[in-house]
């Protein structure tokens, strides 16, 4: 019998050990970023009462870390129901007041509690109230979260979980360096710590120290080559340096080691599209949604991707879908620029002006985006339209913009506004007295003021144009035929034959097939005849 009862409490402390086990199993699978292994893990133990409350608590956790709030409120339902106020119950309530609910006072209820049960016996839970006031959303709890020292120093001083809790306080007031002590001191403790050496590269990758910073993550490959965060930051990394093929490689490892990790998909297919690998990032969105329709956010890229290809009806038809979905303040001013010009190049121009004055909307500093309105307003002859962009743009730029300038005059000549075309090219002469395309546009808005040549307006400008013009004749021959052509019919109306027909052959020697000039002096020579 009592060889009965030694095994049947043996058999009993094994089975708490195995499921301890189980328990840190499935936090390292999830610090590895296998959500989906960590999360069967744990459901598959909570059913069982000695170890069901920390199962519930990771649970809810790690729900709560992948922004499935009703998944996490679920199970907390489940470990209050179940396990009323016992020690993971409390901490799992504290964490949902925190992270759900943001109750920071709630919270410090729940913790006291938990910590006051757990005293300095159970370590790890005041380690876990410590991580979760650290990674609340503001510094406000770091104070409460340095009360927990005193009894971790008694019980945890050579526990690395104790020093990386530190460390991350540290890094969140912004102390770098304290930071990289504690972590060094986790690493002390347990060598191959692998959150201790991707907590620095992290850190040096944050300051840019790149070289640092991929020593500390290839030590985290050597130590342990299927840990897949490290793959995700060194595709960051090396995409920050411009190294694409490596950054890739990185994040297709990253995909590999996740193992069905959707978070991981989504990010490779952003990297895909950042480094214009469009195919790649539509055949992996595509691929998501197939799993998971409702991912709505994807269809953002689609739309992006679909218009970086060409195929710009698959592309109004993502974001026409993604808008649907997406709540108003999650949208951002490129949704309304690609959507835009998705519209544009589907010959929806009117549509594609809404959209890009709404992306305007967002950011009125952005003065390119006016350049795009300006050209789409052009091309549909929407003069008011285009007067009013280039005027806007050029009241916000902080420098003179030459080309803006000679746009706005051409903008006010083509809508006959003759005064203000002339108005703006004078102004842009006064600046470079010589410049020729000024000069002639000037000449045409004051000919647009005389358009019967009655007063002779535009004389001394077509004049202007042809002196400035022989500096380099071959350059400006379209500028000085135009000029005479004006000459010409000028002296015409006032039946001036002799200089029309000096005019006419002077056009003649830069564009001997002008038909007008041929006309007019064939007419001159048959009249002469007649006489």
């Amino acid at each position: 019998m009592k060889k009965f009862m030694f095994f049947a409490v043996l058999s009993g402390f094994m089975w708490c050990q195995l499921q301890a086990q189980t328990v840190n199993e499935a936090r390292a699978l999830f610090e590895k970023e296998q959500f989906s292994s960590s999360i069967s893990m744990l459901l598959a133990i909570k059913d069982n009462p000695a170890l069901a409350p920390e199962a519930l608590y990771y649970l809810s956790r790690f729900y709560v870390l992948l922004d499935k709030g009703d998944s996490a409120v679920f199970y907390q339902k489940m470990c209050n129901a179940q396990y009323p106020q016992l020690i993971y119950t409390n901490l799992l309530n504290g964490m949902m007041a925190l992270h759900y609910a943001n109750n920071p006072a709630e919270a410090k209820k729940h913790f006291d509690l938990a910590a006051a049960q757990a005293k300095t016996k159970m370590p790890q839970v005041l380690i876990e109230i410590g991580k979760n006031c650290v990674e609340y959303k503001d510094t406000s709890l770091l104070g409460y979260t340095r009360l927990l020292f005193p009894k971790l120093e008694k019980v945890a001083a050579s526990n690395p979980d104790y020093h990386l809790l530190k460390g991350d306080m540290a890094r969140v007031k912004g102390n770098g360096g304290e930071a990289v002590n504690h972590y060094d001191v986790a690493e002390y403790y347990d060598p191959e710590n692998l959150g201790a050496k991707m907590r620095k590269g992290i850190l040096m990758k944050g300051v840019r120290n790149y070289s640092q910073a991929l020593q500390f993550f290839q030590q985290v490959v050597e130590t342990d080559s299927t840990y897949a965060p490290v793959y995700r930051e060194l595709g960051e990394l090396y995409f920050n340096v411009q190294q694409y093929p490596k950054a890739y490689k990185s994040y297709e490892k990253y995909l590999k080691y996740t193992i069905n990790n959707t978070n991981a998909k989504v990010k490779y297919a952003k990297v895909l599209y950042l480094s214009k690998q469009y195919d790649k990032a539509i055949e992996q969105i595509n691929e998501i949604l197939k799993m998971e329709s409702t991912y709505y956010i994807l269809y953002r890229l689609l739309g992006y991707s679909y218009y970086e290809k060409g195929n710009y009806p698959a592309g109004i038809q993502a974001m026409e879908t993604f808008f649907k979905h997406q709540e108003k303040d999650r949208i951002i001013q490129s949704d309304y620029e690609y959507f835009g010009r998705l519209y544009n190049k589907s010959g929806q121009d009117s549509l594609a002006a809404l959209m890009l004055w709404k992306a305007y909307g967002m950011d009125s500093s952005d003065l390119a985006l006016l350049d795009e309105i300006t050209v789409l307003e052009y091309a549909r002859k929407n003069m008011p339209a285009v007067i009013n962009t280039l005027t806007l743009k050029i009241k916000k730029s902080a420098e003179y913009v030459l080309a803006d300038n000679f746009r706005l005059g051409q903008a006010y000549a083509s809508s006959k506004d003759y005064v203000m075309a002339d108005t703006v090219f004078s102004r842009i002469i006064a600046r470079q007295v010589n410049y020729v395309p000024a000069l002639l546009w000037k000449a045409r808005s004051v000919q647009g003021l005389d358009p019967d040549l009655k007063a002779g307006l535009a004389k001394p400008h077509y004049e202007k144009v042809i002196e400035v013009c022989m500096s380099d004749t071959l350059k400006y021959k379209t500028e000085i035929v135009e000029a005479y052509e004006y000459l010409g019919y000028y002296h015409v109306t006032r039946k001036d034959v002799k200089s029309a027909v000096e005019a006419f052959k002077t056009l003649l020697l830069y564009d001997p097939d002008n038909a007008k000039a041929t006309e007019y002096l064939d007419f001159v020579r048959k009249q002469q005849k007649g006489k």
